[in-house]
């Protein structure tokens, strides 16, 4: 018990009390102008965009072979995908991607043929066409 009012009293006793009496110029609305700061120095004066709203434009060194995809479709055909999906999890990810683009199973068999791999991935085509229903 003494321990506790021991703690309580170290507390209050370290605080920094207010005074008890204020002058009535420091609660005055009628305050010195010179205490109040300038809204154009809180506000960057000078500065023409805001700090909270101005954007760095990054220019990418290299491309994105998935953002590239994404933005045009025009790596869905590419062979380092192909060969991806021959071997990969993201098969049918990459059939989603090619059904979203409104791919037809004759299409896609259209593409490979007319980059002349239709031979080499043509497991490829025969298992979107076996899937094309469920994507």
């Amino acid at each position: 018990m003494r321990l506790s009012f021991a703690i309580l009293l170290l507390f209050f006793g370290s605080a920094n009390a207010l005074p008890a009496i204020t002058t009535e110029i420091q609660d005055s609305p009628m305050k010195s102008p010179e205490l109040v700061r300038s809204q154009e120095v809180g506000n960057h004066a000078g500065v023409k965009t805001r700090s909270l709203r101005s954007h760095i434009e990054v220019e990418a060194s290299g491309e994105d072979d998935e953002t590239e995809e994404r933005v045009k479709g025009a790596n869905l055909f590419a062979e380092s995908k192909l060969n991806q999906m021959m071997s990969s999890i993201k098969t049918f990810k990459r059939f989603r991607n090619w059904k979203a683009y409104g791919l037809s199973t004759g299409q896609v068999a259209t593409r490979l043929e007319n980059k002349g791999i239709y031979d080499k991935y043509q497991d490829l085509n025969f298992m979107y066409q076996r899937h094309y229903p469920t994507l």
